[in-house]
């Protein structure tokens, strides 16, 4: 029977992670740290076509992310906790789709607001439902353009292919020609999985004829932001941002290059609690075989092809296969709402809860987490035991009494139970090492330094913006090391110098650090010029 809330359970859900991660964890180092400086050089630059980092322009991402963060500045004043709620509103408007694409294939089932549900139950979804990335906004725009296509062939007329032009354009502008990978399975492979289903009046010249029509719109929408990015960016940069970006990652990726088969061993973690709950895997067995309904067809081709292409892709990320959770959900969806599997008395994941209790509390006592993270050592006994004891709470609770419920009730308690556990780890893990990762203390030191006009340098040659957002920062911050650095505190001696170096397990030697905390691993310093120059051996002691 359907079940039903007002709201639905997943709008609960996404409020839950969202209010409740944004308020656990600050942003992380480097990637989200780095994301949120672009967004401020564009804005303090007014540079709304080219991206810059540090003083250089950024080819790293195309600006649909940074342009909605500078969107809400506009309203609210530069506040972080509007650039980092912009990517959580794109997982809504992706869960949104997802149910909008549930009604198209199953109206008036319980799957409309279980598949959503689904989709935000998968750890990593979950996980990534507050992050400030780039991949929920990809996937908004995928399923934007899927749900138009799937207008197209419900007799919609042809304005769907104006809404899959749309959002093929949009994920252009959010993170390339990568949003062609699921859409372009879905629209290619249309003769096999709308077979027997195709209306009278879509003949399979039209169909195409609208796909290259979508892919002229596309083109359309990333040319609004590439003809003045050229003109002001210059040859050099325009090719960078297209063809060096799309090959390097493709091809023989200049980062996270990985081998084909690496995806595979991550996604029974990627898609928990649905990859070890064995009454999904006998409700996935039945459906799969339903060869005959086109939209089972429709899913697999989303799903199973566009993960092969992802796994031959030179660069490799575990949060680059998001795009495809949601065919997965609306499966899984649909099989748990048409076949009711006796429930197992073995509940994996309740399992699993508990071996993630035993873990945490090991955590303190670890010798290699102690000596590869130093904050480990801050974790107290008693906040360790009262997390674990949490965890196995929610563990025994399931392996209790979560086969007693239906079916679809199951799907809903074990999705509820992941965003708790996920609060509890993350608030857990973000209490302990908070000093390691929260980089406004060290900002706002350095904001000082720079209201004063002192220079900043770090000593990095790679330096990803982490400080210049919370810092608020105009002028670049130099990179060098070694002889470059000793030659950079002798011109600047009324200048700082941030250098990371392990403070725990070895004492610093000279002159004291004018500040210091613990950062990531081990820690960072701030010394003032003056000093490192009177005793260059520091530098021999920075990382």
């Amino acid at each position: 029977m359907p079940i039903r809330t007002s709201p639905p359970l997943w709008v609960w859900g996404w409020l839950l992670l969202t209010v409740g991660m944004l308020a656990l964890r600050t942003a992380i180092p480097i990637d989200e740290t780095r994301y949120l400086s672009v967004a401020w050089e564009m804005w303090w630059r007014h540079s709304q076509w080219v991206p810059y980092l540090n003083g250089h322009t950024y080819d790293g991402k195309p600006p649909l992310l940074f342009w909605l963060m500078e969107l809400g500045w506009l309203v609210f004043g530069v506040q972080a906790w509007w650039a980092r709620l912009v990517s959580p509103l794109a997982g809504l408007a992706a869960l949104w789709i997802t149910a909008r694409i549930a009604q198209r294939l199953w109206p008036d089932s319980p799957a409309v607001t279980l598949a959503p549900t689904i989709l935000l139950g998968a750890f990593y979804w979950a996980v990534f439902s507050s992050a400030t990335m780039f991949d929920l906004l990809l996937a908004a725009c995928a399923l934007l353009a899927i749900l138009g296509l799937l207008r197209v062939w419900q007799g919609g007329g042809d304005a769907g292919f104006w809404l899959a032009g749309l959002g093929l354009g949009l994920g252009i502008l959010a993170k390339g020609p990568v949003v062609f990978l699921p859409v372009a399975a879905v629209g290619l492979t249309a003769p096999w999985w709308m077979k027997d289903s195709r209306p009278p009046a879509l003949t399979w010249r039209r169909w195409y004829r609208g796909l290259g029509l979508a892919t002229l719109i596309s083109i359309g929408v990333a040319l609004l932001w590439l003809i003045p990015m050229a003109f002001q960016g210059g040859l050099h940069y325009f090719i960078d941002m297209t063809w060096h970006q799309t090959v390097g990652y493709t091809v023989h990726s200049f980062s996270h290059r990985r081998p084909w088969w690496w995806y595979l061993p991550l996604l029974p973690v990627l898609l928990f609690p649905w990859s070890l709950w064995p009454d999904a895997w006998r409700a996935l067995a039945r459906i799969v075989r339903r060869l005959d309904l086109p939209e089972v067809r429709l899913c697999l081709v989303w799903s199973v092809p566009v993960f092969i292409l992802f796994s031959l892709i030179s660069g490799k990320q575990s949060h680059y296969l998001l795009p495809i959770f949601p065919p997965l959900a609306l499966l899984l969806a649909r099989a748990l709402t048409v076949y009711d599997p006796p429930p197992t008395r073995f509940v994996l994941p309740g399992v699993v809860f508990l071996v993630l209790a035993g873990c945490w509390l090991f955590l303190p006592f670890g010798s290699h987490f102690t000596h590869a993270l130093t904050w480990t050592r801050e974790v107290p006994l008693w906040f360790a035991g009262a997390l674990a004891a949490a965890l196995a709470v929610i563990g025994l609770a399931l392996m209790r009494w979560l086969r007693r419920l239906e079916v679809a009730r199951r799907a809903l308690a074990l999705a509820a139970s992941t965003w708790v556990v996920l609060l509890i780890v993350v608030g857990g893990l973000f209490h302990a090492s908070w000093p390691a990762y929260d980089l406004r203390p060290v900002s706002a030191f350095l904001r000082n330094l720079a209201v004063v006009g002192a220079p900043i340098a770090v000593a990095d040659r790679s330096y990803q913006g982490q400080f210049n957002f919370y810092a608020r920062l105009k002028a670049p911050v130099a990179e060098v090391r070694g002889p470059a650095l000793l030659d950079w505190v002798r011109a600047h001696p009324d200048g700082y110098v941030v250098a990371y170096r392990s403070l725990r397990h070895r004492p610093p030697r000279g002159p004291a650090p004018v500040y210091h905390q613990l950062y990531r691993g081990k820690g960072l310093a701030v010394w003032s010029a003056a000093a490192i120059a009177r005793d260059p051996g520091l530098i021999r002691t920075f990382h």
